[in-house]
């Protein structure tokens, strides 16, 4: 993920974390979600926030597209 899109994802969770909810959708995985965002500082702070408090519900079944 390019660094200036990392910095406004970052700014945005961390200003919304623990005092609004945020809904996150991704066709990825948890583990391709992190890989994506990318490790470091700034990627580890993302996930953070992304994942304290959450829910995370997966969907399964046949598209319905």
């Amino acid at each position: 993920m390019p660094s200036p899109v990392k910095e406004m994802l970052y700014k945005v969770t961390d200003s919304r974390w623990k005092n609004k909810s945020t809904v996150f959708t991704s066709q990825l995985n948890l583990e391709g979600i992190v890989q994506l965002i990318g490790e470091g500082a700034v990627g580890n702070a993302i996930v953070d926030r992304l994942l304290n408090p959450s829910k995370i519900v997966t969907l399964k079944g046949e598209s319905n597209r």
